[in-house]
């Protein structure tokens, strides 16, 4: 059991969550036929990153900002949908591209050079 575990601690690429973002969006009033849409017949909004459901944020009546777990490093195209409470899922809306890098080191400070 203890090789186990230290396999799993050597053997298994790390993967740090570096840091969450937050997401906005602003909710439909229209069905993509253009008849209304009221907020009462949205369940939730579906928010994905590369092709996975990253979150589902229920409606609770003007929802439009959710903050995600803590992101690994890398490159994110995310984009949402509306879930209609009859189960419908709308088309994705516009996508957003962004990358999560660990903090880049300070600069050194009192840099100088002697002169003979």
């Amino acid at each position: 059991m203890r090789k186990l575990f230290y396999c799993l601690l050597i053997c298994s690429p790390l993967v740090f969550a570096v840091e969450p973002k937050t997401f906005d969006w602003i909710p439909p009033t229209q069905n993509t036929d253009g008849s209304p849409l009221s907020d009462a017949e949205i369940a939730s909004y579906n928010i994905y990153c590369n092709q996975v459901v990253l979150g589902n944020v229920p409606n609770t009546g003007g929802t439009d900002t959710w903050t995600s777990p803590p992101l690994p490093e890398g490159t994110y195209d995310c984009w949402a949908t509306t879930i209609a409470i009859n189960g419908e899922e709308s088309p994705n809306s516009n996508s957003v591209n962004f990358i999560v890098d660990p903090s880049v080191p300070g600069a050194p400070t009192n840099f100088s050079v002697s002169l003979p």
